[in-house]
């Protein structure tokens, strides 16, 4: 009888070891889900500003600078137009003058 009691603690407690191993799994497995999400959702953003950076492309001439006198900064229209889109958070601007050379 204590053989048998003895042999059954042995399952229950590889059972119980089994159960917990199979929780650390899952629980791994929804960080992975979490993280692909998470990606994805990247990736969703990424594609979206890019749809923005060409759009506004769309608005400039392929020589425009902006000037930035205030920082004594220059870019070429595209540079400003991919800085603005990956820029967090919301922007505007507005054109002070605009040069004919």
């Amino acid at each position: 009888m204590d053989l048998i009691v003895t042999t059954l603690k042995k399952e229950k407690n590889n059972f119980h070891n089994q159960v917990l191993e199979m929780r650390k799994e899952v629980e791994q497995a929804e960080t992975v889900r979490v993280c692909i999400e998470e990606i994805l959702q990247g990736d969703r953003e990424l594609t979206q500003v890019k749809k923005q950076e060409l759009e506004l492309q769309k608005y400039s001439h392929e020589t425009a600078c902006i000037k930035w006198h205030c920082k004594n900064e220059v870019f070429s229209a595209q540079e400003y137009i991919r800085a603005n889109c990956e820029y967090p958070g919301a922007w505007d601007g507005e054109i002070e003058r605009i040069e004919e050379i």
